[in-house]
């Protein structure tokens, strides 16, 4: 019972460790993440590694499961091998990989972060969260505005529109946003023109979008205008080149204004060029005012354009991102569209603005539409409300159905078939099974099997599509029963018998005559049982049903003959026990045997029964044992004494050692009994030592070995005593010790002679020595030395020796260092140390004087060594002042009486003086000056005088009146001091002046002057004299291109001078001025009246370009399909290859014709309407003027 509670204890105990030791080294390894390289351009695709490391390796495998997180999508961004990281064991890494996915949007850098989400078998070390970063590769995409050539100039200044287009280069996944700042010489904000927004916005993924620029009529005759548009820093883009760009509004160069009447309903103001041949009613502003009601009943609608849905069929992949296109539509036309489904449902509908003719429509989600024919309706709006024809176009949407056929459908050979079955999923809205029609079919064929069953003619009509799964039809065969029968069995090494059986299952006249082949068994020839098997039976048409049984081979006897004659020497192992085997049967042998022979327990000398123990012949066996015994003879053991015994003389006998050799293996010496002896005797010498009593049990046998036991001399231990010491100049006294291993009878009577010590007599430690001490012979002295001492010796500062002084002293500051000494006698061998000594700085300072020397304690004395200040003259400068309103000067100063090297740079603070601003004299003080504590100053003050300050009078203004409505002008001039400026006029009948303003009354010359006396801060200010300039506005014209005329109808002039570009023309000085070319500069000109007075004209400025007045029509208006003329009055160089376009207010082109000189003759369109006729110059330019047709 013992030894099996010892085997289980030592088995779980391994148990215990084994299962310590590997989890105790799991739980020790931590995980390091790391990522290679940290961040990689997007388009390199690179596999980048994320690999783990584990500090130390593991047993078990260890397995890290990561979560990706960041701006980076997995899949769109990037792809991974894995998302779990797995470190074999005996490993002490693993990775994964991570490969970037390029694409062309402009996106920015993308992160993807990783994290530890867990760990089996390991743990994280600490926080082990990474980034990886991807570069975006794709440059910031530029951006550049676009203005077509079809919208510029806009033609038509009753809403006629541009499109002014944003393109970038690449799409970007950020919403670009193009900010536009709009100048030029055409007003904003509705006067001359009003635009869709200040920003054109494209959103994420487009390349363009735009903004529309629509003219406003003002009624006012001028000339063509300009919108300058100009790109701002735009947001997630860069500036392309082309920025900015620049559009004309041409405006109606005629003289009538004409409001146009649609079916007696207002639509819009046009200036229009006419010839009437009736007599003018009224003159105002020198033009003709005329009104015409016209009745237009023929503006066509837009026309001719067609759509088209670009996907067919609809599915559910694209269903909620349906595009469709128009063809030839008119740009500035409004779209309005329809969605519907002859499958119901509520229509889709949208609108919209054409930018293009051929315009694509993207982004109408149609999911809400159920299956069925899908219908579109477009229609197109001309800019004054009038629609065109629906363009229609149609697609079928259409769904995916899920048909599977059901499993396990099958029949017995000879049946007819089922009706097959399926489950269906997927319908649209309402629709179910009932839709279906036809059935499932199977491929053909009777016997026994199995058949795939097909879709057949099962359909769901045509707005759906069968996405078919099918499954087996199974023909099967009819079933008999075989029943192994039971105990069938034979010994181990026969053959096998023939298995026998029972049948039952049969039909008709079927009986065992139809068997064929026969039973088997499990393969195996071991004592055991064996599973009866089918074989190779079978029945022609049946399926057999095998129930089976098991086959048993029973053990064969075998006979064990222990040997005799076997035995061992007490102590030693056992032998192996032998023995002979026969009735082996089959090729077996003794190869087969296991186990040993055992014996009955004792270890003592005597005879044991040899016993079968754990031999074993296998499961195939059963063991016939033949007993014999077994011999144990007794063991000899070598007892050897221990050489090198002995005492010291005097002291007790110890117990004599041996070593015992030739134990048995768990014997121990405590089988001997007695002890070793020797030969008598005290003196000092050898005496051998004998077995005496020493024995042992009958187990052994003693075979013992002598040794001298020897007597040695007695070891005498004297220590010098501790602390012995005497003061620096004294004699030495006598040194003590201890005596330590006298023998019990004896005491230090047996010493003589004395200590002594290392020679010297100066402070400090000396080591006391042996000297002539010594013992009789029978000792033998070990010494122990230790330390004599001689400590320092006081000083003493007072009598009788001679006295030593150290007495306090006072000095005056003079740049130069101050010490103190002691007076008197020091001892021989010391020196003094002062400390604190030679000052130079004001101030009471305490110095030590410390006598000190290597034999003597040291003395310290303490003395006080005190410098006063030395006195510093400080003199304030004289004549010392500012201006009033200025900031106060640095305060200057004379000093005397520095010390040494010492001068005004140790100086701080400053001076200063009695507060106060205004006119005046004010005591200079010594305010925060000072020289350090080295100086006590003695300061000699002065005065500083605030005196008047100067001032300017500033005034940056240009007094012109006459070219605008203002009559009045603010005077603008200002002085430094801030006091109020006066003005006065020369001429108060040409201009006058009240609370500062400037008012023109008449015509004429006069100066403005401006002053301001000063007051008692402030001296006068020197003044200014301005001249007036008053210009009359609209006496100068242009009437020809190189013709300019001064309006004298008032027959008020009488002389003129013409400038160009401000400067004076020589010889101009009639009332018309004109050039060999067209005017091209800054025109203006000066007259005097019949009173003298100078007048100055408002400039006026003429570009250069082709005068105004040079297209006209006739006549206008003109009857439908009639011949008009278009006269142009330009020279024959500036008309060759000019080219004459007719447009209808949506701007499509309508006639083409080649100017054939300065009267080219043309058919009017067979519409009543406005038509725009333009004249394009082969340099560029363009003259507009409005064709009425009636």
């Amino acid at each position: 019972m013992k030894v099996k509670l010892s085997y289980y204890l030592i088995l779980l105990l391994s148990i215990f460790c084994n299962f310590f030791m590997l989890n105790g080294a799991n739980a020790q390894a931590t995980v390091n993440l790391s990522v290679s390289p940290s961040s990689r351009s997007e388009s390199v695709n690179v596999a980048v590694a994320i690999e783990a490391t584990l500090s130390e390796t593991q047993t078990l495998p260890v397995t890290v499961y990561l979560s990706f997180s960041g701006t980076a999508t997995n899949g769109v961004d990037y792809t991974l091998s894995s998302e779990n990281i797995v470190i074999n064991p005996g490993e002490l890494s693993g990775s994964i990989s991570l490969n970037n996915i390029s694409d062309v949007l402009n996106e920015g850098n993308e992160t993807v972060i990783i994290d530890i989400l867990d760990i089996t078998n390991a743990s994280e070390n600490g926080n082990q969260q990474k980034t990886y970063t991807i570069i975006d590769s794709n440059n910031t995409p530029t951006v550049e505005l676009i203005l077509k050539d079809i919208y510029n100039p806009i033609v038509d200044e009753n809403a006629g529109e541009a499109y002014v287009v944003a393109e970038i280069r690449e799409p970007s996944q950020f919403t670009v946003t193009v900010p536009l700042q709009f100048s030029g010489t055409a007003t904003g904000n509705g006067t001359d023109y009003t635009t869709s927004s200040n920003a054109i916005i494209i959103p994420a993924g487009k390349l363009k979008d735009s903004l529309k620029i629509t003219a406003v009529p003002d009624g006012i005759l001028e000339g063509d205008e300009t919108v300058v548009m100009e790109m701002l820093p735009p947001i997630h883009t860069l500036e392309n080149e082309g920025s900015p760009v620049k559009l004309t509004i041409e405006k109606i160069e005629g003289g009538y204004k004409v409001t146009t009447s649609i079916e007696g309903i207002i639509q819009a103001e046009e200036i229009v060029t006419m010839d009437f041949e009736y007599s003018i009613h009224a003159i105002k502003d020198g033009f003709q005012q005329e009104t015409l009601i016209i009745t237009d009943n023929g503006i066509t609608p837009p026309e001719g354009y067609a759509v088209s849905i670009d996907q067919d069929p609809i599915n559910e992949g694209n269903e909620s991102n349906v595009s469709f296109t128009f063809a030839n539509a008119t740009i500035g036309s409004a779209y309005n569209y329809t969605f519907s489904s002859s499958g119901g449902g509520t229509p889709i509908n949208g609108t919209g603005v054409i930018t293009e003719e051929n315009q694509q429509i993207t982004g109408v989600d149609l999911s809400g539409l159920p299956v069925g024919i899908i219908t579109l309706s477009a229609t197109l709006t001309n800019a004054i409300g009038i629609a065109g024809a629906p363009a229609t176009d149609t697609a079928n949407k259409i769904k995916v159905l899920s048909i599977t056929a059901n499993t396990g459908q099958a029949k017995v050979y000879g049946d007819p078939d089922p009706v097959f079955t399926y489950t269906a999923t997927g319908f649209d809205g309402n629709d179910d099974v009932s839709i279906l029609t036809g059935a499932l079919t199977r491929t053909p064929g009777e016997t026994i099997g199995s058949y795939p069953i097909l879709i057949g003619t099962l359909s769901a009509g045509p707005y759906y599509t069968i996405d078919y799964t099918g499954a087996d039809f199974i023909i099967s065969n009819n079933l008999l029963t075989v029943v192994a029968d039971a105990n069938q069995a034979k010994v181990y090494g026969d053959s096998d018998p023939t298995f026998t059986y029972t049948v039952a299952g049969f039909t008709g006249t079927d009986d065992k005559s139809i068997l064929t082949g026969s039973l088997t068994r499990t393969s195996g020839e071991n004592v055991g049982t064996y599973p009866i098997q089918l074989g190779t039976l079978s029945a022609p048409g049946y399926d057999i049903n095998f129930i089976t049984e098991t086959f048993e081979i029973t053990h064969k006897d075998l006979n064990i003959i222990a040997d005799s004659n076997q035995s061992k020497v007490y102590g030693d192992s056992d032998p192996e026990l032998t023995y002979s085997v026969n009735g082996f049967v089959n090729s077996d042998d003794a190869s087969l045997l296991t186990g040993n022979l055992t014996r009955e327990i004792g270890e003592n000398v005597g005879n044991y029964n040899i016993l079968q123990g754990t031999v074993t012949a296998g499961n195939n066996y059963t063991i016939s044992y033949s007993g014999s015994v077994f011999n144990i003879s007794p063991r000899n053991i070598i007892i050897t004494t221990h050489s090198g015994q002995n005492k010291q003389y005097g002291n007790p006998e110890p117990t004599l050692t041996y070593t015992v050799e030739n134990l048995a293996e768990n014997d121990t010496e405590s089988i001997l009994s007695g002890n070793l002896t020797r030969t008598n005797g005290e003196a000092i010498g050898s005496y051998p030592i004998t077995q005496g009593t020493l024995t042992t049990n009958s187990n052994y046998i003693i075979d013992f070995k002598g040794a001298d036991f020897y007597i040695t001399q007695r070891i005498l231990t004297i220590s010098a005593d501790s602390n012995q010491s005497k003061v620096y100049g004294e004699e030495d006294p006598e040194f003590s010790y201890s005596v330590n291993g006298l023998a019990p009878t004896e005491d230090t009577s047996i010493l003589s002679g004395k200590l002594t010590r290392e020679t010297g007599e100066n402070v400090g430690s000396y080591a006391i020595l042996q000297g002539d001490l010594t013992a009789n012979d029978n000792y033998l002295i070990n010494f122990s030395e230790n330390t004599f001492k001689i400590t320092p010796a006081y000083i003493n500062p007072a009598p009788p020796t001679p006295s030593i002084i150290f007495n306090n002293k006072t000095f005056v500051f003079n740049g130069s260092p101050k010490s103190i000494f002691i007076n008197g006698t020091i001892p021989v061998g010391t020196s003094v140390i002062y400390i604190n000594n030679e000052q130079i700085n004001v101030g009471a300072h305490e110095v030590k004087a410390i006598i000190t020397g290597p034999n003597h304690y040291d003395l310290e004395l303490t003395a006080e060594l005190t410098i006063t200040p030395k006195e510093l003259n400080i003199t304030a400068d004289n004549g010392q002042n500012k201006m009033y309103g200025q900031k106060d000067p640095i305060f200057t100063y004379t000093a005397t009486g520095f010390e040494g090297t010492d001068d005004e740079s140790i100086i701080t603070g400053t001076l200063s003086r009695a507060t106060g601003e205004t006119i005046g004299s004010y005591p200079i003080e010594l305010g925060t000056l000072g020289a350090g504590s080295n100086y006590s100053i003695t300061f000699n003050d002065a005065s500083f005088e605030i005196i008047k300050a100067d001032q300017l009078i500033t005034w940056d203004q240009e007094l012109i009146f006459g070219c605008d409505s203002n009559s009045e002008l603010a005077l603008t001039a200002t002085s430094s001091s801030g006091l109020p400026v006066s003005y006065s006029s020369t001429n108060n009948n040409v201009a006058s002046i009240s609370n500062n303003i400037l008012v023109k009354n008449t015509p004429g010359t006069a100066s403005i002057t401006v002053s301001q006396d000063g007051n008692e801060n402030y001296n006068p200010a020197t003044v200014i004299v301005k001249p007036i300039i008053i210009n009359t506005p609209g006496l100068i014209s242009q009437y020809w291109e190189d013709v300019l005329v001064f309006d004298n109808s008032s027959k008020q002039y009488v002389s003129y001078q013409w400038f160009k570009n401000g400067v004076a023309i020589d010889g101009a000085t009639k009332q018309y001025y004109s050039e060999n070319n067209p005017l091209n500069g800054i025109y203006h000109a000066e007259a005097i009246d019949v009173n003298g007075n100078t007048i100055i004209t408002c400039p006026l400025e003429i570009d250069g370009g082709d005068f105004s007045r040079k297209v006209k029509i006739i006549p206008n208006p003109v009857d439908a399909s009639s011949q008009f003329t278009v006269q142009c009055s330009f020279e024959e160089s500036v008309l060759n290859g000019a080219v004459i376009h007719i447009f209808d207010l949506n701007a499509r082109l309508l006639q083409t014709v080649a100017v054939t000189g300065t009267r080219t003759q043309l058919t009017a369109p067979r519409e009543i309407g406005m038509y725009i006729v333009s004249v394009t110059f082969t340099n560029g330019k363009r003259k507009t003027a409005n064709l009425v047709v009636k």
